[in-house]
């Protein structure tokens, strides 16, 4: 038996250790403290990764085809007794997870799952099968260097970082929201898998993006394929939330920003964009904390357009008390849009979820997701939708984000 099987082993029959604190309890906590115009570094669990008020949908397309299954045994790992630190579904077969300080990998829906590498990364995105992104770890206020995998978290590899911008992002890029220096806003670039160099556009949004240091989505909202980038952030002049729109890869932009909102000064705004499956519904989420008047209320005003359409205001205005507040969205694959709203319990938090019918919002049971699984996500892949529960580190997948099954995790 390997020296890594015997680590795992002992892992599995010593007592679970303490859950670290999620990335979305530390993102909710930044977000409060937010102030308009004001650039915030939000960490994502201890390795900040994602851009805070800068939340990018890039609308779904098909990838490849898959690499060749990995037909080697199964650890012995138990995902009841070992920490799972994060989760990544790239399809109905293909997933990616860390536990026991190892990065694990199955290409049959679970159940195998083999070791890949033991690089010590807090947070990855998978933007395909087998292409995985993450950050160097960094006590610096410089932004370190990106990493690429393309087998399937076996191997990572710096990604060259170009000063030369690209005029659109590629067919086949990804992209990020990228600070060069900590608590400096960020800039939109284009992450290219096949020449592994990262690359900032030439022609930015008209908005101000705060960001922690690189700006990988864990939470769905960069979603790749089409032409078609959303990018949501804060208003150049007004710094009140706003969205840019580009239907051409990034070449041009066009700018909306929700005026209408009854905060005048000093408010205390963030903004979040998702869209429906197909790409032809976009809603923006926008919640303005009251923290000057009164800090145990809140409200979200959630907007939405159609292709071809105007943004106007969708649904009822979402109320918080002092013990909830908004946590994520995402629209099922029938175009429902999903609000979850947090509540803290005496160890970790419970998600609730609105549905919004017929021009209301609604409680909404989600069956077999448990309360604690979050955030939802929709698959790179665009055919599902994956929550990972730190909690009782279990895996969640649904093919219509309604209707919930386990993933199988570790054995």
């Amino acid at each position: 038996m390997s020296e890594l099987r015997h680590l795992l082993d002992d892992l599995a029959g010593s007592p679970a250790p303490a859950p670290r604190a999620t990335s979305d309890a530390l993102f909710d906590a930044g977000r409060r403290r937010h102030r308009r115009r004001t650039v915030v570094a939000t960490a994502l669990a201890t390795v900040p990764i994602l851009a805070v008020a800068a939340a990018i949908v890039w609308l779904p397309e098909r990838h490849t085809a898959p690499p060749s299954v990995d037909n080697s045994p199964s650890p012995s790992v138990s995902a009841r007794t070992v920490t799972v630190g994060w989760a990544e579904v790239a399809d109905s077969q293909h997933a990616y997870a860390r536990a026991a300080d190892t990065i694990f990998g199955t290409d049959d829906g679970g159940r195998t799952w083999t070791a890949r590498s033991s690089l010590v990364v807090q947070d990855v995105t998978a933007l395909s099968v087998g292409v995985l992104l993450t950050r160097a770890n960094s006590s610096g206020d410089d932004s370190p260097p990106m990493r690429l995998s393309t087998d399937g978290g076996r191997t990572f590899a710096d990604l060259a970082d170009e000063s030369a911008t690209v005029p659109a992002v590629p067919a086949g890029s990804a992209v990020v929201c990228r600070a060069r220096v900590a608590l400096a806003p960020c800039k939109l670039s284009a992450v290219d898998p096949q020449t592994r160099r990262i690359s900032p556009l030439a022609h930015q949004p008209d908005l101000i993006m705060p960001s922690a240091v690189n700006a990988v989505d864990p939470f769905g909202q960069i979603q790749p394929g089409g032409d078609r980038i959303v990018v949501a952030g804060e208003a150049q002049n007004t710094g009140r939330p706003a969205v840019a729109f580009s239907d051409d890869r990034g070449r041009t932009w066009k700018t909306h920003a929700f005026t209408d909102l009854p905060c005048t000064k000093d408010c205390n705004e963030s903004i979040s964009v998702q869209s429906s499956a197909d790409g032809t519904t976009l809603y923006a989420m926008v919640e303005d904390r009251e923290i000057y008047e009164d800090p145990e209320r809140g409200q979200l005003y959630v907007y939405s357009k159609h292709l071809g359409g105007s943004w106007t205001r969708t649904g009822d205005v979402i109320a918080y008390t002092r013990t909830e507040s908004f946590y994520r969205s995402f629209v099922a694959a029938d175009g429902t849009l999903f609000v979850g709203t947090s509540r803290p319990l005496q160890v970790g938090t419970e998600l609730n979820y609105l549905e919004l019918r017929n021009g209301h919002f609604a409680p909404a049971e989600l069956d077999g997701l448990s309360p604690t699984a979050m955030p939802v996500r929709r698959n790179r892949s665009g055919d599902g939708y994956f929550a990972l529960d730190t909690m009782a580190y279990a895996l969640y997948r649904s093919s219509d984000g309604r209707h919930w099954t386990e993933f199988p995790l570790m054995r």
